[in-house]
């Protein structure tokens, strides 16, 4: 966990660095932000776990009856397979 924390930070700080310059930041100060859409970029990010805990609760019932998976429990699996999407 702590390995791929550090890797995913050192990645996002290496990218940075090679894509912003001063003029990028100049031009992101001059545009109007709508923050709803952040809102809504979360929500759906949000769906898109709950949607994917689904698939692998009905994935895993379908190759074996006797898995006793919720779908909370499978919603945690997407977290420590992909924790690039895990802002929490």
């Amino acid at each position: 966990m702590i390995i791929a924390l550090t890797l995913s930070i050192v990645i996002i700080i290496v990218i940075l660095y090679f894509t912003i310059d001063v003029n990028t930041i100049n031009i992101l100060s001059s545009v109007n932000i709508k923050y709803e859409f952040f809102a809504i970029a979360i929500c759906l990010n949000i769906l898109y776990w709950f949607l994917w805990g689904a698939r692998i609760m009905v994935l895993s019932k379908a190759i074996d009856k006797n898995v006793n998976l919720n779908l909370w429990d499978s919603t945690k699996i997407i977290h420590i397979i992909t924790p690039q999407i895990l802002p929490i």
